[in-house]
């Protein structure tokens, strides 16, 4: 079982940010080899969350069907396509940032502003800047049931919430429900600290609200899910 010290954390389990389930990731945080999911992470303390998923079916006109039978209708011609967005509105407090790029490795304790501005700087990058920009949302939630739609190990229909894994977010099917082509599979309770896949996309819009003499940054995002392939 995965543990909230293993992955709750902006580097290693010494119990930073253990409090953080929602968390955003640089682009160079994807890179195992060097340390990436214990460093280059953002911590985010969420005070709400929408995910919002549409399917964008064309649809067509039958014309004179509604002459023949008495009833209009129309063709939905499904395409497999949708949208995916997810907002977030939170605060942002004083944190331990992790930095790992190309061997060189930097742990500084950054102020609410401070992590606000770096957010910013990072929605006005690109995807070619791996260092700076942001391409991944991490959102864990409790699971009772894994892959095969059995319960996970030592859980039951009556586990606690509070008592179950916690497992990331994303749009992957169980083994049962899932295509032959889907790629990955749905979130397992073994799924260590440095393959969590989270969401992939663009962080979008950043906004925040300083409020003078407060200690914290409040915030809200806007991510799409998509795959950028610089990134």
């Amino acid at each position: 079982m995965v543990t909230a010290s293993e992955v709750m954390t902006n580097f290693g389990t010494s119990g930073f940010g253990l409090d953080h389930a929602v968390f955003l990731q640089f682009s160079e945080g994807n890179n195992i080899d060097r340390d990436g999911a214990q460093s280059n992470r953002i911590m985010l303390k969420a005070e709400s969350i929408n995910i919002d998923t549409s399917r964008n079916v064309p649809q067509i006109p039958i014309p004179f069907s509604g002459t023949i039978t008495g009833e209009s209708t129309a063709l939905s011609i499904d395409m497999g396509i949708a949208s995916k967005r997810i907002s977030i509105q939170g605060i942002i407090t004083d944190q331990y940032i992790k930095k790992n790029i190309d061997g060189t490795s930097v742990e500084v304790h950054l102020t609410s502003h401070e992590v606000a501005q770096l957010i910013h700087s990072a929605v006005d990058s690109s995807a070619f800047q791996k260092s700076q920009n942001i391409s991944r949302l991490f959102i864990l939630y409790p699971s009772r049931v894994g892959d095969d739609y059995g319960y996970r190990a030592g859980l039951n229909s009556t586990t606690p919430q509070d008592e179950c894994p916690l497992v990331p977010f994303d749009y992957k099917s169980r083994a049962l429900d899932a295509s032959p082509a889907q790629i990955g599979t749905f979130a397992g309770p073994t799924d260590g600290q440095d393959n969590y896949r989270g969401i992939t996309g663009v962080l979008e819009s950043f906004g925040t609200a300083i409020t003078p003499g407060q200690p914290f940054v409040g915030f809200n995002l806007s991510f799409t899910q998509s795959f950028v392939f610089t990134g």
